[in-house]
Protein backbone atom coordinates (compact mmCIF):
# COMPACT_ATOMS: atom_id res chain seq x y z
CA UNK A 1 0.00 0.00 0.00
CA UNK A 2 1.36 3.38 -1.15
CA UNK A 3 -0.25 6.47 0.04
CA UNK A 4 -3.64 4.63 0.75
CA UNK A 5 -3.78 2.63 -2.62
CA UNK A 6 -3.73 -0.44 -2.95
CA UNK A 7 -2.55 -3.07 -5.71
CA UNK A 8 -5.55 -4.85 -8.53
CA UNK A 9 -5.73 -8.86 -7.91
CA UNK A 10 -4.54 -11.52 -9.57
CA UNK A 11 -5.58 -14.85 -10.32
CA UNK A 12 -2.00 -17.23 -10.45
CA UNK A 13 -2.28 -19.13 -12.99
CA UNK A 14 1.45 -20.21 -13.56
CA UNK A 15 3.96 -21.84 -10.81
CA UNK A 16 4.68 -24.64 -8.99
CA UNK A 17 2.29 -26.87 -6.74
CA UNK A 18 3.38 -27.02 -3.45
CA UNK A 19 5.27 -29.97 -2.39
CA UNK A 20 6.42 -30.84 -5.79
CA UNK A 21 9.49 -31.88 -6.64
CA UNK A 22 10.26 -29.02 -8.98
CA UNK A 23 9.43 -26.16 -5.53
CA UNK A 24 12.95 -25.91 -4.70
CA UNK A 25 14.38 -25.85 -7.79
CA UNK A 26 12.28 -23.12 -9.29
CA UNK A 27 12.11 -20.89 -6.49
CA UNK A 28 15.93 -20.87 -5.97
CA UNK A 29 16.29 -20.09 -9.60
CA UNK A 30 13.95 -17.01 -9.13
CA UNK A 31 15.56 -16.03 -6.12
CA UNK A 32 18.73 -15.86 -7.61
CA UNK A 33 18.02 -13.89 -10.54
CA UNK A 34 16.49 -10.85 -8.16
CA UNK A 35 20.14 -9.62 -6.95
CA UNK A 36 20.80 -9.16 -11.05
CA UNK A 37 17.20 -7.50 -11.81
CA UNK A 38 17.99 -5.54 -9.21
CA UNK A 39 19.45 -1.66 -10.08
CA UNK A 40 18.56 1.15 -7.81
CA UNK A 41 17.36 -0.58 -4.38
CA UNK A 42 19.46 -2.73 -1.89
CA UNK A 43 18.55 -6.37 -1.63
CA UNK A 44 18.02 -8.06 1.60
CA UNK A 45 17.34 -11.86 2.06
CA UNK A 46 16.68 -14.63 4.54
CA UNK A 47 15.28 -18.26 4.17
CA UNK A 48 12.00 -17.15 1.94
CA UNK A 49 11.53 -13.71 2.75
CA UNK A 50 12.50 -10.74 0.52
CA UNK A 51 13.15 -6.98 1.16
CA UNK A 52 13.67 -4.35 -1.03
CA UNK A 53 15.79 -0.87 0.46
CA UNK A 54 16.34 2.42 -0.74
CA UNK A 55 16.77 5.93 1.14
CA UNK A 56 16.72 9.22 -0.05
CA UNK A 57 14.90 12.18 1.26
CA UNK A 58 12.28 12.59 -2.13
CA UNK A 59 9.52 10.58 -1.92
CA UNK A 60 8.68 10.57 -5.51
CA UNK A 61 12.14 9.43 -6.35
CA UNK A 62 11.76 6.12 -3.57
CA UNK A 63 8.46 5.39 -5.30
CA UNK A 64 9.96 5.95 -9.01
CA UNK A 65 13.32 3.94 -8.09
CA UNK A 66 11.01 0.97 -6.31
CA UNK A 67 8.70 0.56 -8.77
CA UNK A 68 11.41 0.61 -11.30
CA UNK A 69 12.78 -2.60 -9.60
CA UNK A 70 9.90 -4.21 -8.73
CA UNK A 71 8.98 -4.16 -12.60
CA UNK A 72 12.53 -5.46 -13.71
CA UNK A 73 12.24 -8.28 -11.22
CA UNK A 74 8.48 -9.42 -12.91
CA UNK A 75 9.99 -9.10 -16.52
Amino acid sequence: MINGTTGEEAEVTLGVSTGSVFGPVGYIMHVNSIDNAVKHCSTYMYADDTSLMYAKRDVEIIEERLQADFVSILN
